[in-house]
């Protein structure tokens, strides 16, 4: 595997350029079946290996053991039963990784040829590639050029971006550079196909690093400008690494980590706008970010003082693209989700160390709430030959599962379901296209997380959705909390089967979920609890992930009575010790009389990693 891959290497890994390797090499199934298996097995195992090591640690905590001894034990259970078999997982993966990008090279290798023996019939042909520079362009003539409006600093920033370039910079970025600075050539066309995709209302910001300022370009249906918006390297840096902290923490209730980086974003990058966006009479955002833009929320910075702040999510409606030339391309979306051909895949780890068991109450929401047409499956019933057998004909393709990111490598970005990961690939090759209009929601960790090696697109799950026909595709940048994500996701579907706009939707799904009091989502995780109890099984591992987030949200309240009563269904039986420590930290933090009218979800961490990707004009 080729760690630093960029640019158009990077686009072939996901995309093949336009191409269908699998079409051309047989190998390459049986590859990519080896590399789904094995990135589900090995995951499993880690998965069991974990909650044995858990097991132990329980066993032999003691009360009165002192923090430093506590982790003394952890580390040392950790070493004895967990890293080995990691270790072997990860070996294992590498080596699936490795027969797969040689089958995938292969197939890659065996279309060359034809492509470079029909190049003088195709020259001048635009591409058929849909990202980037190879996006197929608009049939125009330069003539056409006329209406669009471009200010003399739009010439003067694109030969900047240009002259920036060293030689030794990457493909990607080399590539982007390239096609902003030379209005002659793809800029005119590129604009008036953007232009003409956008609506009264509706902009376009391109953002683009140029050491400690950002270029922006700026399209809306009349004209096209450029901000110059200063943003010094070293704060720009602190404030990425600032979010991406949040990614994969398992954050405590009342301790929340810092958002100060969604201020900076605001301050540095929307505020100097916000006026010029006004007067233009803007209300909608396509936002393409460049660079570490894409793996944050740019829709949840915020502006005003704390606790009075303003999103711009609130302000606008904000959808992200992974590449500007890609909107004109996707279909617009279908008016409502009320007739949808839904297919839903929730909960594929019921029962096990993974199971989500609020992802299996929002496939009973599901079920209960569109037409017989609905096809809605759980536990070992959400698998790959599932999904294969329902696809054709689906508008609405809903996944609440686990995801990954694929350790930032775009390829391997894949949905955890029963029997397999469901990678990029086969979504983009092996799945056929979707219907006009079609919508798609990723509910799970990652699943719009991009390959880290490319600079100026975002490649990835979302990405492959969008290619392959959706219209609206919405996911989440980070790790995200279960009981958080179902609330959401059902009143965002619920606001879309009443022809709700998709940015309307989830901007009334994330209010509602800021506005939740504690004894709110403790009245839900109860009804959770009982339809688990019955469904799954009361000694089920479900079931006693509810009364972790139980727990949690009646110590948030302050109620440590309810806590304590909680311990007993959450420790299995030999971990009475770890029971008896966890009882003797929560009767330390008693205090005061319960509260359960503050707010359990209002911090950013909760709710902003979910965003829309795709077109709403």
């Amino acid at each position: 595997m080729v760690q630093e891959a960029k640019g158009n290497v990077v686009r072939e890994l996901l995309m093949g350029n336009g191409r269908n390797p699998f079409a051309v090499e047989p190998a390459l199934h049986a590859a990519r079946d080896r590399l789904s298996r094995t990135l589900y097995e090995t995951g499993k195992n880690v998965a069991e290996v974990r909650e044995k090591a858990k097991e132990e640690i329980e066993k032999h905590i003691r009360v009165g053991m002192s923090d430093d001894e506590s982790e003394a034990l952890q580390a040392a259970v950790w070493a004895v039963i967990v890293k080995p078999v990691r270790d072997a997982a990860e070996a294992e993966q590498q080596s699936a990784i490795a027969d797969y990008q040689r089958a995938w090279d292969r197939a890659m290798a065996q279309q060359r040829p034809a492509e470079s023996n029909s190049a003088s019939t195709t020259a001048g042909k635009p591409a058929e590639s849909r990202l980037g520079s190879g996006c197929k362009q608009p049939e125009s003539d330069s003539s056409d050029f006329r209406s669009v409006v471009l200010d003399t600093e739009f010439d003067a920033v694109a030969e900047k971006v240009s002259g920036s370039q060293s030689s030794n910079q990457s493909p990607v970025t080399s590539q982007h550079a390239t096609r902003i600075s030379h209005p002659s050539s793809l800029i005119p066309h590129q604009i008036e196909a953007i232009q003409s995709s956008l609506t009264t209302g509706w902009a376009l910001l391109d953002f683009f690093q140029l050491g400690d300022e950002f270029a922006v370009f700026v399209i809306t249906p009349e004209r096209c400008w450029v901000e110059r918006l200063e943003f010094p390297t070293e704060e720009y840096s602190e404030a990425i690494k600032g979010l991406v902290d949040w990614w994969g923490l398992d954050v405590d209730l009342g301790k929340e980590p810092s958002d100060r980086a969604l201020w900076t974003l605001h301050r540095r990058l929307f505020a100097p706008l916000r006026d010029k966006l006004k007067c233009a009479e803007v209300e909608g955002l396509y936002l393409v970010p460049h660079g570490a833009l894409h793996i944050v929320p740019l829709h949840a910075s915020c502006r005003g003082r704390r606790g009075e702040q303003m999103y711009l999510g609130d302000e606008f409606h904000v959808v992200t693209l992974p590449v500007a030339t890609l909107l004109p391309q996707l279909s617009r979306p279908v008016g409502t989700w009320n007739n949808a051909a839904l297919l839903a895949l929730c909960n594929p780890n019921q029962n096990t160390p993974h199971a989500l068991p609020f992802s299996e109450w929002e496939a009973e929401r599901l079920r209960a709430s569109f037409n017989g047409s609905s096809r809605v499956f759980t536990g070992r019933e959400a698998s790959v030959p599932t999904l294969e057998k329902h696809w054709d004909g689906t508008s609405l393709a809903y996944f609440s599962c686990h995801g990954s990111n694929g350790g930032g490598q775009a390829f391997l970005a894949h949905l955890q379901l029963s029997d397999g990961a469901l990678l990029a690939h086969d979504i983009a090759y092996r799945l056929s296209p979707l219907p006009q209009g079609s919508g798609v929601v990723l509910n799970g960790c990652e699943t719009g997380a991009k390959d880290i090696r490319a600079l100026d697109e975002a490649m990835g799950l979302t990405t492959a959705f969008l290619l392959r026909g959706a219209s609206v595709v919405l996911s989440t940048h980070y790790s995200v909390i279960d009981i958080v994500a179902s609330l959401l996701m059902d009143t965002f579907t619920q606001e879309m089967r009443r022809g709700t706009p998709p940015t309307l939707a989830l901007r009334a799904a994330q209010k509602k979920v800021r506005a939740m009091t504690v004894g709110e989502a403790v009245e839900h995780s109860d009804k959770v609890r009982a339809y688990v109890k019955e469904k799954v099984g009361e000694d089920s591992y479900d079931a006693r992930k509810v009364e972790g987030q139980l727990m949690r949200l009646y110590r948030r309240a302050g109620d440590v009575g309810a806590a304590l009563a909680c311990l007993p269904r959450i420790y299995r039986k030999g971990g009475e010790s770890a029971m008896n420590r966890a009882k003797q930290r929560l009767q330390s933090q008693a205090k005061g009389n319960p509260d359960y009218d503050k707010r359990a979800f209002d911090h950013p961490y909760y709710w902003s990693a979910f965003h829309l990707s795709g077109r709403m004009t």
